[in-house]
């Protein structure tokens, strides 16, 4: 599949509705987020622990990810949860993304 952009509209209509059916998680949700983000050590969000560095790029919510699984198929899941897809998805919505930059 070289062309995402059927996967990323459908993903782009999950967040709308997501937004729309629950106003009050995602207002709550991008407060969290914008406060780690204001909290990270460095712009990549770099958190070393022990033997290995974790780099979260986003967070979101159950709810939202619930809404993922029940609409994309198998294989629109694998996009979203690429790396490609997970960069895409930081860019397009930045106020679910943890670090400064993608």
């Amino acid at each position: 599949m070289s062309d995402y952009s059927e996967i990323q509209k459908k993903i782009e209509s999950v967040v709308t509705a997501y937004k729309q059916f629950y106003p009050d998680d995602y207002l709550a949700v991008v407060k969290i987020v914008r406060e780690k983000r204001e909290n990270l050590k460095n712009k990549f969000g770099a958190i070393k622990e022990a033997d290995f560095i974790e780099r979260p790029l986003t967070e979101y919510p159950e709810t939202l990810f619930f809404l993922f699984n029940k609409v994309l198929s198998e294989e629109e899941m694998k996009y979203f949860s690429s790396l490609k897809g997970h960069s895409w998805f930081a860019t397009k919505f930045p106020e679910f993304r943890v670090t400064h930059k993608v």
